[in-house]
């Protein structure tokens, strides 16, 4: 009896023993690959390819620096909208004037064509 209670607390630990090494091999598989993705953003890291940029807040902290740099970003959304806009008018100006173009050609035409019939005639 004495040897199964013996043999029962081997197996126990044993089994313990592999589960904990079985625990510790794939968090260290998680950390690999938690590794590789950060890998992909290396090319950020390079202090030479990057350019210190200036706060946009008084206060400096994260929070502010996002809501300025949203407020800032919806201005040049407005000024991008309003050049669309603009862009818009000019090409409907642009269409109105080959249509008014379009118009005195044909009537040119027409007039030549009156002309011509009268001279020749």
């Amino acid at each position: 009896m004495h040897k199964m209670k013996a043999h029962s607390k081997i197996d126990s630990e044993l089994k313990k023993f592999i589960s904990q090494r079985s625990e510790i091999w794939q968090k260290y598989d998680e950390a690999i690959g938690q590794k590789a993705e950060l890998d992909k953003f290396r090319r950020f890291d390079n202090p030479h390819s990057t350019v210190a940029l200036s706060p946009m807040s008084n206060s400096k902290t994260p929070p502010d620096e996002v809501a300025v740099v949203v407020w800032k970003l919806k201005e040049e959304a407005n000024k991008i909208k309003d050049k669309e806009q603009l862009i818009q008018s000019y090409q409907r100006k642009i269409e109105e004037t080959k249509n008014q173009f379009m118009s005195i050609v044909a009537v040119g035409i027409l007039i030549v064509g009156i002309l011509l019939y009268y001279i020749f005639n």
